[in-house]
């Protein structure tokens, strides 16, 4: 976002079912269960999938706002209206659905004149829990919160259990390494 200025994230729906499959398994906190390994893999690669096939596609809304922009007066009025009207009409028959969003996928690296990205302290009044950014370095990992403006948890609640979690994984994978050493 900080590279490309103006330019919408695309989100991806990472809790696929095995990730899920994944965090309930964590939560025995058995880690050596040999199952342990291909569960952790497999959360994995289907993280992998999901957010490859949402960078190689143009989203359908997407293709529609450049199609709008691209009228001008009173034709791109008529162009919406004729969408916002399609939209509700599937809506009301049940044949189209709002996918819901659950992960910014942001660039991938750090850019010299956008040292750090995110803006601390910000509420977001339209998700139901919070925005969560972070910036992994060789030496730290630089989390920023922005919370519902409905959510009541401590930040630093959500950053010990967040900093639990990573603990965890980080022997899980520890464990894995061994293992294949």
């Amino acid at each position: 976002m900080s590279k490309y200025r103006c330019m919408d994230l695309l989100t991806a729906e990472v809790s696929t079912p095995a990730v899920v499959r994944l965090v309930e398994h964590l939560e025995t906190g058995d880690l050596t269960d040999p199952k342990t390994q291909i569960i952790f893999e497999a959360a994995i690669h289907s993280q992998i999938e999901v957010c490859r096939k949402t960078r190689g596609y143009l989203p359908l809304d997407s293709t529609f706002s450049l199609f709008f922009f691209s009228r001008k007066g009173i034709r791109r009025f008529y162009a919406i209206l004729i969408w916002y009207l399609m939209l509700k009409i599937l809506r009301i028959l049940g044949w189209h659905k709002s996918v819901g969003r659950e992960v910014l996928v942001s660039h991938p690296t750090i850019y010299p004149e956008i040292p750090v990205i995110g803006r601390p302290g910000v509420r977001l009044p339209y998700v139901k829990y919070f925005g969560l950014h972070y910036q992994i370095f060789e030496e730290k990992i630089v989390v920023t919160l922005m919370p519902s403006v409905s959510w009541t948890v401590p930040n630093a609640e959500v950053i010990a259990v967040l900093q639990e979690s990573l603990e965890q994984i980080q022997a899980l994978i520890r464990r894995i390494k061994s293992d294949k050493a």
